[in-house]
Order: C-alpha cells, then sequence, then structure tokens
C-alpha cells in the first residue's frame, strides 16, 4: 500500500516534466532523451508494484540488439565516451525486457563513470554471439 501511494506520488512530477520537456525544450534530440529517461522511471516504477504484488516475472524472448540500443541511447553524447556495441540483428534471450534493459544501463552507466583512463576516455566494447541455446 505504501509502495502505491509512493509510485502515485513520483508520477505526478514525472508527468509535470514530460510535459515541460515536450515544451520547452526545443533541441529535438535531447528532447527524445530526456522523454525516454521519464518512460524508463516510469517503467521501473511499474516494476516496483509487480514486485509489490509478488507476482513472478514474465519471461518472454527478449531482441538483445534493441535492449542495448535503448541502454546506449542516454550516453550518446557523453565527452570522452565511446561504445563499440556488435549484437547480431535478431539475437534472442529468455528475460524480462525491462530488467534485461536496466541491468544493460547499470552496466554502461558503471563503465562511464569509473572506467575512465588517466585522460579521462572510457572506450567499451560489447560483444554478443550465439553459442548452441547460449547467449555469450
Amino acid at each position: 500500500l505504501m509502495l502505491a501511494g509512493i509510485s502515485h506520488d513520483l508520477r505526478t512530477p514525472l508527468a509535470r516534466l514530460r510535459l515541460e520537456t515536450e515544451m520547452s525544450v526545443p533541441d529535438p534530440s535531447t528532447r527524445e532523451l530526456m522523454a525516454a529517461d521519464i518512460e524508463q522511471v516510469n517503467t521501473i516504477i511499474d516494476k516496483f508494484m509487480d514486485y509489490a504484488r509478488n507476482r513472478q516475472a514474465r519471461l518472454e524472448p527478449v531482441d538483445l540488439g534493441e535492449a542495448v540500443a535503448s541502454s546506449l541511447q542516454p550516453l550518446a553524447n557523453l565527452p570522452g565516451w565511446g561504445v563499440d556495441a556488435q549484437c547480431p540483428p535478431g539475437l534472442k534471450v529468455w528475460g524480462d525486457a525491462v530488467e534485461l534493459r536496466r541491468v544493460l544501463t547499470n552496466l554502461l552507466e558503471n563503465a562511464a563513470r569509473y572506467g575512465r583512463d588517466p585522460q579521462g576516455q572510457a572506450q567499451v566494447e560489447l560483444r554478443a554471439t550465439a553459442a548452441g541455446k547460449w547467449v555469450q
């Protein structure tokens, strides 16, 4: 019950932020990134509500390339940051799409924050390949 109240309280300012973003941010790419961040927070709130309801995770085929691309999008314009991501098109993994994106985003944000060399540069290589019924 408490989590439901908190989620409701969080959604109201998020809705205001979304409206303000749509009306006040002139750069379309910045506006799109901000809207994606707001939507990600809404999705995480939904996941918290699922946990509170004690529902089992729904596993389904998730396109890994799409999950990687959506996780990279908010980091695309970071200075001193580069990613070489190679994931075969159509490669699917069995999982929860929201959770997979959250894991990927956390790993990539940590690489950007803590994986910089002495010159302040971070270069990430991400490779995915099918190995039988698994993905490496």
